[in-house]
């Protein structure tokens, strides 16, 4: 993301560590497992009720919401197609 990006090349100078080690030491790099991010999508529904009943109402922004919410829970490590694909299944639950 472009926010890692910046992250990244803040630490450049002075550095001797090229960037792809900078993100690994940063923590960066790396996709969370499909199990934690399934933990983490029914975390986020079963903490925001509103959403699940806006989402279950027709209001779109309300997927994005809780996809926001998984993103918090797993630092941003988790797939957002896996996700949506999750936040789904539990919503249609």
């Amino acid at each position: 993301t472009t926010k890692a990006g910046q992250r990244i090349i803040e630490q450049m100078p002075n550095n001797k560590q090229t960037p792809k080690q900078i993100a690994e030491e940063l923590g960066l790099i790396g996709v969370v497992k499909d199990d934690e991010v399934q933990a983490a999508a029914k975390q986020a529904v079963e903490e925001n009720p509103k959403a699940v009943d806006d989402y279950h109402n027709g209001e779109k922004g309300a997927l994005n919401f809780l996809m926001g919410q998984v993103m918090r829970l797993t630092k941003g490590k988790a797939d957002p197609r896996e996700t949506v694909k999750i936040l789904k299944e539990l919503l249609e639950e």
